[in-house]
């Protein structure tokens, strides 16, 4: 019987792919890179993959100015790839052992038109992307943000599905906008810090300005609701209603430390972050309980401790059921009820 053979890096390993990704790799080093991605396709597929996460990490910290996608062109040209469609369900190990990277899976197709790189992020992970014009972007748990491999012309985008929090470079002459993925509405800015909450399955779209100004605006809308700091718009998809609040921007960006604050939140929107940061769905018995509210603080905490805490606190029973079958595309359902 046959076994395939075990994926293993060339000697002496990682810093020689790192040496070969930026350059400075000796002739012979270059040799045993290019001999290994020749005796399998899954090499060649690993390093392109790696130097797609190589350049990404190295523009956000170096190179602001440069082209993201500069690095993963120049791998592609010279292994002779042609098909650009990467998937990483799980990132590569080689990637994962040297960046600390987990739980992220990255698209990228080009098309002739444009180079189009998608970001996902899985249950219960966070992470964060550098655009190509030196933008950074974190992402919440579930979250998958669309954003072109270069900006060209005289707008810079991206479509969000999930939670994202921006720090967009400034930019005069280049405007941001932010589309949801159901593309009902638009946050556009030119420099500024802000956090967008654009679950697809959720009914409520909101957004929280932490500095600068953003304007949101409506599918079919002309007109734009300028939003000030420390303000936050929620958009009801379902009434296609707009409201502005005033809030604490640090409360609804404490996930980007791994924070869950709850202050006097109503039940169903703490639960309703709690099962998009953990991929869960909540199943209520008692309607009683989506009067209640929620206060507790959270850091980097198991689902199970936090629910815990909810059934000390609040006097409320909960059970955890797992979707039958291996292969079953269900999430795992949390049954509260009343003690």
């Amino acid at each position: 019987m046959k076994t395939e053979e075990k994926y293993e890096l060339p000697s002496p390993g990682h810093d020689v792919l790192l040496k070969y990704l930026n350059g400075t790799a000796t002739s012979d080093e270059c040799l045993s890179v290019d001999e290994w991605c020749g005796k399998d396709e899954k090499n060649e597929r690993e390093l392109m993959q790696l130097a797609l996460l190589y350049d990404v990490r190295k523009t956000r910290h170096h190179m602001r100015n440069r082209d993201s996608y500069a690095a993963y062109k120049k791998v592609q040209r010279r292994i002779k790839g042609k098909t650009v469609r990467i998937m990483l369900q799980r990132v590569a190990v080689a990637a994962s052992l040297i960046f600390g990277i987990f739980g992220i899976a990255i698209l990228l197709t080009e098309t002739r038109q444009e180079s189009l790189i998608t970001v996902h992020t899985g249950a219960g992970m966070r992470s964060e992307t550098t655009l190509p014009d030196g933008t950074a972007v974190h992402l919440n748990a579930n979250t998958k943000l669309v954003y072109p491999a270069a900006y060209r012309g005289k707008e810079r985008w991206v479509v969000l599905s999930g939670e994202a929090y921006f720090d967009v470079i400034h930019d005069k002459s280049k405007s941001f906008t932010v589309k949801t993925e159901d593309e009902k509405i638009n946050i556009r800015v030119l420099g500024t810090k802000f956090n967008v909450q654009a679950y697809s399955r959720d009914s409520l779209i909101q957004a929280t300005l932490v500095e600068g100004s953003i304007s949101v605006s409506l599918k079919g809308d002309n007109n734009s609701l300028l939003m000030k700091p420390m303000e936050q718009a929620s958009f009801n998809t379902i009434s296609n209603k707009i409201t502005v609040r005033p809030v604490d921007p640090g409360i609804n960006t404490a996930w980007l430390t791994g924070k869950f604050i709850f202050k006097d939140t109503p039940m169903s929107d703490a639960l309703r972050q709690l099962s998009n940061y953990y991929s869960v769905d909540f199943d209520i018995k008692d309607d009683l309980i989506r009067d209640y509210s929620f206060t507790g603080i959270f850091e980097n905490k198991p689902l199970s401790q936090i629910l815990d805490y909810l059934e000390a606190s609040s006097g409320i029973n909960y059970e955890i059921v797992q979707p039958s079958g291996l292969t079953s595309e269900k999430k795992p359902m949390v049954i509260l009820e009343k003690q």
